[in-house]
């Protein structure tokens, strides 16, 4: 039927078609076989491919970015750090300069609380020693009329603590005569006996020597009585403080002595303060005639230095005796 595309087939086309539906292996591919066959396994390329990406070239650049942050971070902690030290420091400077700056401030409020008071206390003294001798200058007159007693218990109370050098002025600026030079002329007699002198100047010159030489005297009137033979005799306690002053005026060998046993002494003196036990005898006839005292100083010295020879090296040159009375010169 010529080239029609549908022509009948031929025994050979039928051959061939069978082959092609009916390989010669066909048992080996039957539906048990290939049903039996199992997918292979794609798990260790996609992990080779994992790993090849974790050591690519990008995670390295990951790490260094990790250790570049790290580092800065540790960095900032560490200035950090030191900014917080150094604000730690300065607070605590400031803390203290504001402490110094107050105790500074304290002392100078206290200084000048002290010399206000100081002033005070001066004043009071000038207005007191004025009045005092006002008081005598209006008694004087009558003095001689009043009882030893009351003169003797003013001697005391004048006297308490030593000679005032004070300056008295009258209302016009003009200087005056001291209550205590007014009182010794007015109570004493011209030659008082006055322990191994006589005068009312040199008893005047006493006291000025003795309060000099001791600035913190103090003289008290413990007891006073009538002796049987007519004086009035007077109990008293004396307090005095060795000072440089003292030492260089009293006892000049110890203050210029470069011996080991001098410096020893003068270094167990300064500062310290003896009290004295002592007595005064007063003799009147109308004014008085006479006034002896002394004072035991020896008791508290060997008290104070502990050793006989130590108190007898400290009066062998001293301008003082034992009972507390000035040396007359020889």
């Amino acid at each position: 039927m010529g080239d029609s595309p549908f022509r009948r087939p031929s025994p050979r086309d039928v051959l061939m078609t069978g082959w092609a539906l009916h390989p010669p292996n066909s048992e080996q591919l039957s539906d048990a076989v290939i049903g039996s066959v199992v997918q292979r396994s794609r798990t260790s390329e996609r992990t080779c491919s994992s790993s090849s990406r974790s050591v690519g070239p990008p995670d390295w650049e990951t790490h260094e970015d990790s250790t570049r942050s790290a580092e800065s971070n540790a960095k900032a902690r560490e200035e950090q750090h030191v900014a917080t030290a150094e604000l730690v420091l300065w607070e605590r400077q400031r803390l203290r300069e504001l402490r110094r700056l107050r105790q500074v401030r304290y002392r100078r409020k206290k200084d000048k609380y002290m010399h206000s008071l100081e002033e005070e206390t001066a004043q009071l003294r000038r207005s007191i020693d004025q009045l005092e001798r006002c008081r005598w200058s209006v008694s004087t007159a009558t003095l001689a009329g009043q009882s030893a007693w009351s003169v003797v218990a003013a001697y005391f109370r004048l006297f308490r603590y030593g000679w005032r050098e004070c300056a008295v002025k009258s209302p016009w600026g003009e200087a005056q005569p001291s209550t205590q030079s007014d009182f010794l002329r007015a109570s004493m007699a011209a030659d008082v006996a006055f322990n191994t002198a006589r005068g009312v100047d040199t008893m005047r010159q006493s006291w000025q020597r003795l309060s000099h030489w001791f600035p913190g005297l103090e003289l008290e009137l413990e007891h006073l009585h009538k002796d049987e033979a007519g004086p009035l005799v007077a109990s008293t306690t004396t307090t005095v403080t060795f000072s440089q002053q003292t030492l260089r005026l009293v006892f000049p060998h110890l203050h210029t002595s470069d011996d080991s046993r001098d410096v020893a002494l003068r270094n167990r003196l300064v500062g310290q303060t003896i009290v004295m036990r002592g007595w005064a005898r007063f003799e009147w006839d109308g004014r008085i005639t006479s006034a002896v005292s002394e004072s035991d100083m020896l008791t508290p010295m060997l008290s104070l230095l502990g050793c006989l020879g130590d108190v007898a090296r400290v009066f062998e040159a001293a301008l003082l005796t034992p009972e507390f009375q000035l040396k007359t010169p020889s």
